[in-house]
């Protein structure tokens, strides 16, 4: 079974790396994904996805027709296959119809990495656009970041939606065995039998995700500090701290609580309230998220072309404190060797939901571009990998048929 499914993950990377088909510039999908990308820079990179789905699909028929390796498997190719198409089904991988990216150093002397994904303008359903998301918002936490901000991300998740299209889809499949369509109904079960509700978590568990790392203030605190903030819409989450989470919780008024009992040199807060769950390493981080890295004149290039609404953004700003302590954990010699010759990095990203597909657009201080080498590599390793996928499947197949030939001799 591990070699049935590394067949088809190997037969599916060789599909899309080396059949990806030609751009047609005459088509909608060619025009729009360009559109959204910048030309003339280091690198521009486009592929039909539609093409590479035909050939996985066109993969997936052949690997269906073949017999059972051994009596001990479990699942058959083909019911490995069908659970495949049952999934990509789920994820609506169909509808992604053109990928496009491109790389191109700007005038403040930042590389801008985009890269957007062409689905058209047709209702997008499945769980991997639930969990994606469908709408723009307005974030908060951008304009509250100072310049010490070391790492920082928000986001909305939807895991009620995602598991909601999950479940529905196994329960529906009429190709499953009841074994598979029943999964999510079984977790669940177990699940209740720990004394969780799962729907009922990943229900409160949806909605904005945001996390801010700040370095040492001598003014505030000599160690960096850390905010996590987390939906918690019905207070599902903090009872389940409460009730399972081993936690020292003692409380300190207004759903602040002190948590104790972890094996940190800190003291963490949490704190409760008006649909979320946030956790401090030190509540005294508050004191410096009042902004100023969007308009600093060393970052807040970083953030150029940002919107007002967007699915998500990162930050990440490695100083030159923990760029070398990472450094120094580098064991092979010609990897920190190449390593000592880049900067600390810094990347500052976001990504939107467009009428057409999904956009997503990155600045950075690193200067990366792709080969054609990288790519020649990748498909030398996939290729051979498929070959020989292929030839075991055609063995397989020529003793079955022996096998069969010598059941009316024997007979």
């Amino acid at each position: 079974m591990r070699r049935i499914l590394i067949s088809c993950a190997a037969g599916c990377l060789a599909c899309t790396t080396a059949f990806a088909a030609p751009a047609d510039a005459g088509s909608v999908a060619f025009d729009a994904t360009m559109n959204q990308l910048d030309k003339g820079g280091a690198a521009l990179y486009y592929t039909n996805l539609q093409s590479g789905m035909e050939q996985i699909h066109a993969f997936l028929d052949s690997l269906e027709k073949l017999p059972a390796t051994s009596a001990e498997d479990q699942m058959t190719p083909g019911q490995v296959v069908k659970l495949i198409r049952v999934f990509s089904r789920t994820l609506n991988l169909e509808a992604l119809q053109a990928l496009g990216s491109s790389i191109k150093k700007m005038p403040d002397g930042l590389t801008c990495y985009r890269s957007f994904l062409y689905t058209g303008n047709n209702a997008l359903q499945g769980v991997l656009f639930d969990l994606a998301g469908r709408e723009n918002r307005s974030l908060t936490l951008p304009a509250l970041l100072p310049e010490s901000t070391i790492l920082a991300f928000e986001t909305r998740l939807d895991f009620a939606s995602v598991w909601n299209s999950f479940s529905k889809a196994l329960a529906e499949s009429s190709e499953l065995p009841p074994e598979a369509k029943n999964v999510s109904a079984n977790l669940e079960t177990a699940c209740r039998a720990a004394g969780v509700e799962l729907v009922t978590l990943l229900k409160t568990l949806s909605g904005t995700w945001s996390l801010v790392v700040v370095a040492a203030d001598p003014a505030v605190s000599p160690l960096p500090m850390l905010r996590l903030s987390v939906p918690d819409q019905n207070g599902a989450l903090f009872k389940l701290l409460q009730e399972k989470g081993g936690l020292q919780l003692t409380a300190k008024g207004q759903g602040r609580y002190s948590v104790a009992g972890l094996p940190l040199p800190i003291l963490p807060e949490l704190v409760t309230g008006n649909g979320s769950l946030t956790i401090y390493s030190d509540a005294r981080v508050e004191q410096v998220l009042k902004g100023g890295l969007i308009q600093s004149k060393t970052y807040g290039g970083y953030f150029a072309g940002m919107p007002e609404k967007s699915l998500g953004f990162f930050y990440l700003n490695i100083n030159q404190q923990l760029w070398s302590l990472l450094l120094m954990q580098v064991q092979e010699p010609t990897l920190a060797a190449l390593l000592q010759q880049v900067p600390p990095p810094v990347f500052a990203g976001f990504s939107t939901r467009e009428k057409d597909g999904y956009a997503s657009t990155t600045r950075s201080n690193l200067h990366v571009t792709p080969t054609v080498s990288n790519i020649a590599v990748l498909s030398s390793m996939l290729l051979p990998a498929l070959e020989q996928a292929r030839e075991r499947a055609r063995q397989i197949q020529k003793r079955q048929q022996q096998m069969q030939q010598q059941v009316p001799a024997a007979n």
